[in-house]
């Protein structure tokens, strides 16, 4: 028997992963709508920013951000129309 799940991932919507990088983790990104569904990973100590995409683009958009760092942070900025 395999191992006991507390989370079953299978009823999320999670359509990628993607991975700051050592040379990316301190940089900014603007996500666009596209990009929703995609679980973004910081697991560098410095601040990783993301951008949300604006209400006309991001409608009806989920974005997963994980903070696999315990020093690490992420910022998460959006215009002003769209931040929940």
């Amino acid at each position: 028997m395999g191992a006991t799940r507390d989370v079953a991932l299978s009823g999320l919507p999670i359509r990628g992963i993607s991975i700051a990088t050592l040379a990316e983790a301190s940089a900014s990104h603007t996500l666009v709508g596209s990009d929703s569904g995609v679980l973004f990973i910081n697991k560098y100590t410095t601040t990783t920013t993301y951008t949300l995409p604006s209400l006309v683009d991001g409608k009806g958009k989920i974005f997963w951000f994980l903070n696999a760092q315990s020093t690490g942070e992420i910022a998460v900025t959006a215009p002003s129309d769209c931040m929940m």
